[in-house]
Protein backbone atom coordinates (compact mmCIF):
# COMPACT_ATOMS: atom_id res chain seq x y z
CA UNK A 1 0.00 0.00 0.00
CA UNK A 2 1.65 3.19 -0.51
CA UNK A 3 2.42 5.77 1.95
CA UNK A 4 -0.48 8.36 2.76
CA UNK A 5 2.44 11.18 2.77
CA UNK A 6 3.09 10.18 -0.87
CA UNK A 7 -0.33 9.68 -2.30
CA UNK A 8 -1.14 13.16 -0.87
CA UNK A 9 1.81 14.42 -2.02
CA UNK A 10 1.30 13.16 -5.18
CA UNK A 11 -2.41 14.94 -5.22
CA UNK A 12 -1.17 17.89 -4.35
CA UNK A 13 1.09 17.98 -7.55
CA UNK A 14 -1.58 16.19 -10.20
CA UNK A 15 -4.12 18.87 -8.66
CA UNK A 16 -1.56 22.05 -9.12
CA UNK A 17 -0.11 21.17 -12.54
CA UNK A 18 -2.88 21.96 -14.36
CA UNK A 19 -3.35 25.43 -13.36
CA UNK A 20 0.27 26.17 -13.88
CA UNK A 21 0.17 24.78 -17.04
CA UNK A 22 -3.33 25.87 -18.56
CA UNK A 23 -4.40 28.78 -16.56
CA UNK A 24 -7.60 29.15 -18.63
CA UNK A 25 -9.26 26.16 -16.90
CA UNK A 26 -12.32 27.38 -15.41
CA UNK A 27 -13.20 27.13 -11.60
CA UNK A 28 -15.77 24.26 -12.00
CA UNK A 29 -12.83 21.96 -14.03
CA UNK A 30 -10.53 22.91 -11.01
CA UNK A 31 -12.55 22.24 -7.87
CA UNK A 32 -13.56 18.93 -9.71
CA UNK A 33 -9.84 18.27 -10.14
CA UNK A 34 -9.28 19.33 -6.73
CA UNK A 35 -11.99 16.44 -5.42
CA UNK A 36 -10.96 13.88 -7.52
CA UNK A 37 -7.52 13.98 -6.20
CA UNK A 38 -8.58 14.38 -2.61
CA UNK A 39 -10.91 11.20 -3.64
CA UNK A 40 -7.87 9.07 -4.18
CA UNK A 41 -5.43 9.92 -1.61
CA UNK A 42 -7.79 10.03 1.40
CA UNK A 43 -9.26 6.54 0.18
CA UNK A 44 -12.77 7.72 0.74
CA UNK A 45 -16.08 6.88 -1.52
CA UNK A 46 -16.32 10.00 -1.79
CA UNK A 47 -15.40 13.46 -1.87
CA UNK A 48 -17.19 17.12 -2.38
CA UNK A 49 -16.54 20.78 -2.46
CA UNK A 50 -18.75 23.21 -0.69
CA UNK A 51 -19.19 26.72 -0.58
CA UNK A 52 -21.01 29.21 1.50
CA UNK A 53 -24.34 30.89 0.34
CA UNK A 54 -26.81 32.60 1.87
CA UNK A 55 -28.55 32.24 4.93
CA UNK A 56 -26.33 30.04 6.22
CA UNK A 57 -27.06 27.34 3.53
CA UNK A 58 -23.94 24.99 2.02
CA UNK A 59 -23.71 24.06 -2.02
CA UNK A 60 -21.93 21.38 -3.23
CA UNK A 61 -20.11 23.10 -6.49
CA UNK A 62 -17.75 20.09 -7.17
CA UNK A 63 -17.57 16.39 -6.36
CA UNK A 64 -15.97 12.86 -6.87
CA UNK A 65 -17.16 8.90 -5.78
CA UNK A 66 -15.90 6.10 -6.40
CA UNK A 67 -18.90 4.80 -8.11
CA UNK A 68 -19.44 6.10 -11.74
CA UNK A 69 -23.09 5.44 -11.62
CA UNK A 70 -24.00 9.00 -11.31
CA UNK A 71 -23.20 9.22 -7.63
CA UNK A 72 -20.77 13.08 -8.24
CA UNK A 73 -23.39 14.30 -11.02
CA UNK A 74 -25.83 13.93 -8.35
CA UNK A 75 -24.11 15.28 -5.43
CA UNK A 76 -23.43 18.29 -7.29
CA UNK A 77 -25.95 20.97 -6.03
CA UNK A 78 -27.04 19.22 -2.71
CA UNK A 79 -26.87 21.87 0.16
CA UNK A 80 -27.10 21.48 4.02
CA UNK A 81 -26.54 23.41 6.97
CA UNK A 82 -22.76 22.78 8.59
CA UNK A 83 -23.83 23.10 11.50
CA UNK A 84 -26.53 20.66 11.38
CA UNK A 85 -25.03 16.75 12.75
CA UNK A 86 -27.73 14.86 11.28
CA UNK A 87 -26.58 15.98 7.67
CA UNK A 88 -27.76 13.73 4.81
CA UNK A 89 -26.14 13.74 1.58
CA UNK A 90 -28.76 12.54 -1.34
CA UNK A 91 -27.77 11.19 -4.44
CA UNK A 92 -30.77 9.58 -7.04
CA UNK A 93 -33.48 10.61 -4.29
CA UNK A 94 -31.64 7.71 -1.82
CA UNK A 95 -30.27 8.80 1.22
CA UNK A 96 -26.38 7.07 1.64
CA UNK A 97 -25.46 5.82 4.41
CA UNK A 98 -22.94 7.65 6.34
CA UNK A 99 -19.47 6.61 7.49
CA UNK A 100 -16.57 8.37 8.67
CA UNK A 101 -16.30 12.04 7.50
CA UNK A 102 -14.02 14.73 8.11
CA UNK A 103 -14.22 18.21 7.13
CA UNK A 104 -11.42 20.30 5.65
CA UNK A 105 -11.96 24.00 5.90
CA UNK A 106 -10.60 25.94 2.96
CA UNK A 107 -9.51 29.34 4.55
CA UNK A 108 -7.99 32.14 2.15
CA UNK A 109 -6.09 34.59 4.60
CA UNK A 110 -8.17 33.30 7.70
CA UNK A 111 -11.75 33.51 5.94
CA UNK A 112 -13.57 30.37 5.44
CA UNK A 113 -14.39 29.78 1.64
CA UNK A 114 -15.18 26.56 1.36
CA UNK A 115 -15.22 23.08 2.97
CA UNK A 116 -13.75 19.69 1.70
CA UNK A 117 -16.16 17.01 2.72
CA UNK A 118 -14.67 13.68 2.71
CA UNK A 119 -16.62 10.26 3.75
CA UNK A 120 -15.90 6.95 3.99
CA UNK A 121 -17.56 3.24 3.54
CA UNK A 122 -19.29 2.82 6.92
CA UNK A 123 -17.13 -0.38 7.02
CA UNK A 124 -14.04 1.60 6.64
CA UNK A 125 -11.74 2.26 9.28
CA UNK A 126 -11.92 5.67 10.70
CA UNK A 127 -10.11 9.23 9.66
CA UNK A 128 -6.85 9.07 11.85
CA UNK A 129 -5.27 12.37 12.96
CA UNK A 130 -2.68 11.54 10.64
CA UNK A 131 -5.27 11.83 8.03
CA UNK A 132 -6.28 14.84 9.08
CA UNK A 133 -3.53 16.21 9.07
CA UNK A 134 -2.48 15.27 5.57
CA UNK A 135 -6.12 16.53 4.32
CA UNK A 136 -5.57 19.98 6.40
CA UNK A 137 -2.04 20.64 4.14
CA UNK A 138 -3.73 19.65 1.04
CA UNK A 139 -6.89 21.84 2.10
CA UNK A 140 -4.18 25.08 2.42
CA UNK A 141 -3.33 24.10 -0.95
CA UNK A 142 -6.94 23.83 -2.51
CA UNK A 143 -7.76 27.28 -0.76
CA UNK A 144 -4.68 29.18 -2.15
CA UNK A 145 -5.76 27.30 -5.53
CA UNK A 146 -9.44 28.83 -5.25
CA UNK A 147 -7.76 32.19 -4.22
CA UNK A 148 -5.56 32.06 -7.74
CA UNK A 149 -8.71 31.10 -9.69
CA UNK A 150 -10.61 34.21 -7.66
CA UNK A 151 -7.97 37.12 -8.79
CA UNK A 152 -8.18 35.36 -12.01
CA UNK A 153 -11.48 35.91 -12.55
CA UNK A 154 -11.27 39.33 -11.38
CA UNK A 155 -8.48 40.59 -13.64
CA UNK A 156 -10.06 38.68 -16.85
CA UNK A 157 -13.54 40.73 -15.46
CA UNK A 158 -11.03 44.16 -15.39
CA UNK A 159 -9.68 43.50 -18.89
CA UNK A 160 -13.43 42.88 -20.14
CA UNK A 161 -14.98 46.17 -18.94
CA UNK A 162 -11.52 47.77 -20.20
CA UNK A 163 -12.43 46.16 -23.50
CA UNK A 164 -15.71 47.61 -23.51
CA UNK A 165 -15.11 51.26 -22.78
CA UNK A 166 -12.65 51.01 -25.24
CA UNK A 167 -14.71 49.81 -27.79
CA UNK A 168 -17.22 52.18 -26.59
CA UNK A 169 -14.94 55.09 -27.17
CA UNK A 170 -13.73 53.92 -30.35
CA UNK A 171 -17.27 53.56 -31.70
CA UNK A 172 -18.32 56.97 -30.43
CA UNK A 173 -14.38 59.23 -31.68
CA UNK A 174 -13.94 57.12 -34.36
CA UNK A 175 -17.22 56.06 -36.17
CA UNK A 176 -20.09 58.23 -34.24
CA UNK A 177 -18.30 61.27 -34.22
CA UNK A 178 -17.67 60.99 -38.51
CA UNK A 179 -21.58 60.28 -38.70
CA UNK A 180 -22.08 63.29 -36.02
CA UNK A 181 -20.07 65.46 -38.61
CA UNK A 182 -21.18 63.90 -41.75
CA UNK A 183 -24.61 65.01 -40.18
CA UNK A 184 -23.96 68.49 -39.84
CA UNK A 185 -22.08 69.45 -43.23
CA UNK A 186 -25.61 67.30 -44.92
CA UNK A 187 -27.64 70.27 -43.01
CA UNK A 188 -25.27 72.51 -44.02
CA UNK A 189 -25.37 71.96 -47.01
CA UNK A 190 -29.09 71.35 -47.44
CA UNK A 191 -29.51 75.26 -46.11
CA UNK A 192 -27.25 76.08 -48.84
CA UNK A 193 -29.27 74.36 -51.58
CA UNK A 194 -32.23 76.00 -50.45
CA UNK A 195 -30.68 79.27 -50.65
CA UNK A 196 -29.93 78.70 -54.27
CA UNK A 197 -25.74 77.29 -53.92
CA UNK A 198 -24.76 76.45 -57.35
CA UNK A 199 -24.49 72.61 -58.57
CA UNK A 200 -20.52 72.51 -58.81
CA UNK A 201 -20.35 73.18 -54.99
CA UNK A 202 -23.29 71.19 -54.28
CA UNK A 203 -20.98 68.13 -55.98
CA UNK A 204 -18.08 68.85 -54.17
CA UNK A 205 -20.58 69.21 -50.61
CA UNK A 206 -21.91 65.72 -51.25
CA UNK A 207 -18.68 64.10 -52.40
CA UNK A 208 -16.51 65.65 -49.00
CA UNK A 209 -19.85 64.24 -47.18
CA UNK A 210 -19.61 60.67 -48.79
CA UNK A 211 -15.74 60.65 -48.14
CA UNK A 212 -16.51 61.32 -44.37
CA UNK A 213 -19.24 58.57 -44.51
CA UNK A 214 -16.39 55.92 -45.86
CA UNK A 215 -13.92 57.20 -43.42
CA UNK A 216 -16.95 56.17 -40.43
CA UNK A 217 -17.28 52.59 -42.42
CA UNK A 218 -13.98 51.80 -42.02
CA UNK A 219 -13.37 52.87 -38.30
CA UNK A 220 -16.43 50.97 -37.91
CA UNK A 221 -15.37 48.14 -39.46
CA UNK A 222 -11.79 48.26 -38.10
CA UNK A 223 -13.55 47.73 -34.93
CA UNK A 224 -15.56 45.35 -35.55
CA UNK A 225 -12.38 43.36 -37.23
CA UNK A 226 -10.31 43.78 -34.04
CA UNK A 227 -13.37 42.12 -31.68
CA UNK A 228 -12.71 39.22 -34.19
CA UNK A 229 -9.47 38.67 -34.41
CA UNK A 230 -7.73 39.83 -30.85
CA UNK A 231 -4.25 39.40 -32.81
CA UNK A 232 -4.73 41.75 -35.71
CA UNK A 233 -2.16 43.85 -36.36
CA UNK A 234 -2.90 47.65 -36.24
CA UNK A 235 -1.66 49.53 -38.98
CA UNK A 236 -0.26 53.40 -38.03
CA UNK A 237 -2.52 55.46 -39.38
CA UNK A 238 -5.22 53.19 -36.59
CA UNK A 239 -2.51 53.07 -34.13
CA UNK A 240 -2.37 56.98 -33.86
CA UNK A 241 -6.29 57.72 -34.26
CA UNK A 242 -6.23 55.56 -31.22
CA UNK A 243 -3.77 57.05 -28.91
CA UNK A 244 -5.87 60.41 -29.39
CA UNK A 245 -9.05 58.76 -28.58
CA UNK A 246 -7.29 57.45 -25.23
CA UNK A 247 -6.00 60.28 -24.38
CA UNK A 248 -9.32 62.49 -25.15
CA UNK A 249 -10.61 61.64 -21.46
CA UNK A 250 -6.94 62.52 -20.25
CA UNK A 251 -6.54 65.49 -21.79
CA UNK A 252 -10.20 67.21 -21.62
CA UNK A 253 -10.81 67.34 -25.62
CA UNK A 254 -9.56 65.82 -28.50
CA UNK A 255 -6.48 66.62 -30.21
CA UNK A 256 -6.20 66.97 -33.55
CA UNK A 257 -4.62 64.50 -35.85
CA UNK A 258 -3.14 65.01 -39.24
CA UNK A 259 -0.98 63.38 -42.07
CA UNK A 260 0.69 64.43 -44.63
CA UNK A 261 2.75 62.72 -47.26
CA UNK A 262 5.54 64.70 -49.41
CA UNK A 263 4.21 67.64 -47.58
CA UNK A 264 0.32 66.96 -48.78
CA UNK A 265 -2.35 66.97 -46.27
CA UNK A 266 -4.20 63.44 -46.35
CA UNK A 267 -8.19 64.36 -45.97
CA UNK A 268 -10.08 62.18 -43.72
CA UNK A 269 -11.64 59.69 -45.64
CA UNK A 270 -10.32 60.28 -48.85
CA UNK A 271 -8.71 57.85 -50.95
CA UNK A 272 -5.83 58.88 -50.65
CA UNK A 273 -5.88 58.36 -46.92
CA UNK A 274 -6.91 54.70 -47.69
CA UNK A 275 -4.27 54.25 -49.74
CA UNK A 276 -1.82 55.53 -46.60
CA UNK A 277 -3.55 53.25 -44.37
CA UNK A 278 -2.89 50.68 -46.93
CA UNK A 279 0.69 51.92 -47.97
CA UNK A 280 2.11 52.42 -44.12
CA UNK A 281 3.19 49.13 -42.71
CA UNK A 282 5.43 48.95 -46.49
CA UNK A 283 6.72 52.43 -45.28
CA UNK A 284 7.18 52.07 -41.50
CA UNK A 285 8.20 49.50 -40.05
CA UNK A 286 6.85 47.72 -37.37
CA UNK A 287 9.83 48.97 -34.47
CA UNK A 288 9.75 52.49 -35.71
CA UNK A 289 5.79 52.49 -35.74
CA UNK A 290 5.64 51.25 -32.45
CA UNK A 291 8.21 54.43 -31.42
CA UNK A 292 6.07 56.81 -33.46
CA UNK A 293 2.86 55.86 -31.26
CA UNK A 294 4.82 55.59 -28.07
CA UNK A 295 6.23 59.35 -28.52
CA UNK A 296 2.86 60.41 -29.27
CA UNK A 297 1.24 58.65 -26.15
CA UNK A 298 4.14 60.06 -24.02
CA UNK A 299 3.57 63.71 -25.53
CA UNK A 300 -0.07 63.96 -24.81
CA UNK A 301 0.32 61.97 -21.44
CA UNK A 302 2.43 64.87 -20.72
CA UNK A 303 0.13 67.82 -21.90
CA UNK A 304 -2.40 66.55 -19.96
CA UNK A 305 -0.72 66.34 -16.51
CA UNK A 306 1.65 69.42 -17.08
CA UNK A 307 0.58 71.37 -19.56
CA UNK A 308 -2.91 72.94 -18.78
CA UNK A 309 -3.38 73.12 -22.60
CA UNK A 310 -7.24 73.94 -23.91
CA UNK A 311 -5.95 72.46 -27.70
CA UNK A 312 -3.16 70.13 -29.19
CA UNK A 313 -2.06 69.51 -32.49
CA UNK A 314 -0.73 66.28 -33.89
CA UNK A 315 0.89 66.00 -37.53
CA UNK A 316 2.69 62.92 -38.81
CA UNK A 317 4.49 63.86 -42.12
CA UNK A 318 5.98 61.03 -43.77
CA UNK A 319 8.66 62.34 -47.02
CA UNK A 320 10.13 59.69 -49.35
CA UNK A 321 10.44 56.06 -49.17
CA UNK A 322 13.22 53.64 -47.77
CA UNK A 323 16.91 54.89 -46.44
CA UNK A 324 16.59 58.31 -47.38
CA UNK A 325 13.10 59.05 -46.65
CA UNK A 326 12.07 60.15 -43.27
CA UNK A 327 9.32 60.57 -40.66
CA UNK A 328 8.43 63.67 -38.50
CA UNK A 329 6.14 64.10 -35.63
CA UNK A 330 4.82 67.54 -34.71
CA UNK A 331 3.22 67.98 -31.97
CA UNK A 332 2.05 71.38 -30.69
CA UNK A 333 -0.29 72.85 -27.35
CA UNK A 334 -1.19 76.42 -26.07
CA UNK A 335 -0.16 74.90 -22.80
CA UNK A 336 1.80 76.59 -19.96
CA UNK A 337 4.75 76.01 -22.03
CA UNK A 338 8.29 73.74 -21.42
CA UNK A 339 9.17 73.62 -17.76
CA UNK A 340 12.72 73.46 -17.08
CA UNK A 341 12.16 70.69 -14.18
CA UNK A 342 10.51 68.43 -17.04
CA UNK A 343 13.16 68.79 -19.53
CA UNK A 344 15.02 66.10 -17.88
CA UNK A 345 11.85 63.47 -17.17
CA UNK A 346 12.31 60.27 -17.77
CA UNK A 347 9.56 60.96 -20.63
CA UNK A 348 11.19 63.42 -22.45
CA UNK A 349 14.37 60.72 -22.22
CA UNK A 350 12.15 57.97 -23.29
CA UNK A 351 11.32 59.88 -26.71
CA UNK A 352 15.35 61.00 -26.82
CA UNK A 353 16.28 57.26 -26.70
CA UNK A 354 13.82 56.05 -29.43
CA UNK A 355 14.78 58.93 -31.79
CA UNK A 356 18.69 57.58 -31.05
CA UNK A 357 17.69 54.45 -31.66
CA UNK A 358 16.87 55.01 -35.66
CA UNK A 359 19.33 57.75 -36.16
CA UNK A 360 16.55 60.57 -35.79
CA UNK A 361 16.78 63.50 -33.64
CA UNK A 362 14.11 65.58 -31.07
CA UNK A 363 13.56 68.37 -29.75
CA UNK A 364 11.68 70.25 -27.59
CA UNK A 365 10.86 73.77 -27.24
CA UNK A 366 8.17 77.15 -26.90
CA UNK A 367 5.39 76.99 -29.83
CA UNK A 368 4.15 79.34 -32.17
CA UNK A 369 4.77 82.98 -31.50
CA UNK A 370 6.27 81.50 -27.94
CA UNK A 371 2.84 80.03 -26.63
CA UNK A 372 2.39 76.49 -25.46
CA UNK A 373 5.18 73.79 -26.32
CA UNK A 374 6.44 72.54 -29.72
CA UNK A 375 7.64 68.85 -29.82
CA UNK A 376 9.66 67.67 -32.95
CA UNK A 377 10.64 63.62 -33.50
CA UNK A 378 11.86 62.66 -36.75
CA UNK A 379 13.53 59.32 -37.99
CA UNK A 380 14.75 57.96 -40.86
CA UNK A 381 12.38 55.41 -42.58
CA UNK A 382 15.15 52.76 -42.67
Amino acid sequence: MQDPLQQWFDAICLFTKPLVEDPDDDDGEALTLFAQQALAASNSKSAAVFMPTVGGVWLCEAAATLSDEGGASALIGAAFDLGDAQRQLLTEGETLPLGPQLFVPLKIQGALQGCLVLERAEQDLPFTSSDRQLAMAYGRQGALALDLIGSRQAHDLAVLFEERERISRDLHDLGIQHLFATGMLLQKLKAEVDAGLSPRKTKNGLQEAMERLDEAVHQIRNIVYRLRDEDASVGLVDAVEREATVARSNLGFAPTITFEVDEVQIRPGSQEMQQLRTRAPELVNESLSEDVVAVIRESLTNIARHAGAHSAQVKVSLFGAGPTGEIEVLIVDDGAGVDPSQSRSSGIANMQRRAANHGGSFAVGAGPRGRGTSLVWRSPLE
